[in-house]
C-alpha cells in the first residue's frame, strides 16, 4: 500500500510464510540465490503458499 500512497516500497526478507502472507501484497520465493516464484496477493490468496514453498525447496536447482 505504501507504493500507492507515497511511491515507496518496503522489501521484507523472512522465512515466516504466515507473516509474509498477512503483510505483503507481493511475495517472491528464492532458492539458492535465485527467484523461483513471484505471486501477487490475489494469486497467493487462491493458492496454498506453504505447499508451493515446500515443493520448491524439495526440488533440485538446475546449474
Amino acid at each position: 500500500m505504501l507504493v500507492f500512497f507515497f511511491g515507496k516500497a518496503i522489501l521484507m526478507c523472512t522465512h515466516d510464510i504466515f507473516r509474509a502472507k498477512d503483510i505483503a501484497n507481493r511475495i517472491g520465493i528464492m532458492k539458492e540465490g535465485r527467484l523461483v516464484l513471484e505471486r501477487t496477493r490475489e494469486e497467493f490468496e487462491q493458492e496454498n503458499l506453504e505447499k508451493i514453498y515446500l515443493n520448491y525447496m524439495q526440488e533440485a536447482v538446475a546449474p
